[in-house]
């Protein structure tokens, strides 16, 4: 009971200042009709129990499985299994994320349909998994972090010379949506729990940061490689209200 009051309290603080704050602009200077309003403060309300129970959820459930899973993990002691689990587990969370088909409906409409959602969706879980796995490599291996984001980064932007200026922005927007409720508590309680297994202290707690980092900068690589594959030299269509 103790953690649903405390996540009710999160969301609150979280969303009560947006919702004044569109409620002042309504009176003020941006008047909008009764409708559309009562829609926003339905829809706020829709958040806010939405977001408590997600919360909720992952409290008691997402955050302990991704901890017992990366000391799992680790224990094992066999790099492939750690690859091929981590890699699974990413692609399937990020394909279900719901950031990611938001943004998937939106490239599909801004093509005329031309790339399918599907098609979107499966190309940055593919992306978002295959870094997530590096990621989990580097945390068993103690490999640089910094060295590991330098070289991706660097990899992002020779490829992103080849694709269009729409699809450049679109595949940055990507690894923000890859970021979204369902991957995030996931992966970084895999990281917490993999890095936990290091004898010493202070490097576990280092090695626990940067695995969302760079399961995103994935997210980035599979909308570039889209637009290598698929030439859309630009956005035409426009996003249905």
């Amino acid at each position: 009971m103790n953690v649903l009051l405390e996540k009710t309290k999160e969301v609150l603080i979280a969303v009560l200042p947006v919702v004044l704050f569109v409620i002042l602009l309504r009176y003020t200077i941006v008047p909008v009709s009764n409708t559309y309003f009562i829609q926003f403060l339905l829809g706020a309300l829709a958040v806010v129990i939405g977001l408590i129970i997600l919360l909720f959820g992952v409290e008691l459930a997402v955050l302990p499985l991704g901890d017992h899973m990366g000391t799992v993990f680790v224990k094992s002691n066999k790099l492939w299994f750690i690859i091929l689990i981590v890699f699974i587990l990413g692609f399937f969370i990020n394909f279900a994320e719901p950031d990611v088909n938001v943004l998937a409906k939106q490239i599909t409409a801004l093509t005329n349909n031309l790339i399918s959602t599907f098609t979107i969706r499966t190309l940055v879980a593919l992306g978002a998994s295959v870094m997530l796995a590096i990621g989990a490599v580097r945390i068993v291996k103690n490999y640089s972090l910094r060295k590991v984001l330098i070289i991706t980064y660097i990899l992002a932007f020779a490829v992103a010379f080849f694709v269009s200026s729409d699809f450049l922005a679109i595949a940055f927007d990507a690894s923000g949506a890859a970021t979204g409720a369902i991957t995030v508590p996931l992966v970084l309680a895999l990281s917490i729990g993999m890095a936990s297994m290091k004898r010493d202290s202070i490097s576990a707690e280092e090695n626990s940061f940067g695995l969302v980092g760079i399961m995103a900068s994935g997210a980035i690589f599979g909308v570039l490689l889209l637009n290598l594959f698929v030439k859309v030299d630009e956005v035409t269509g426009s996003v249905v209200t």
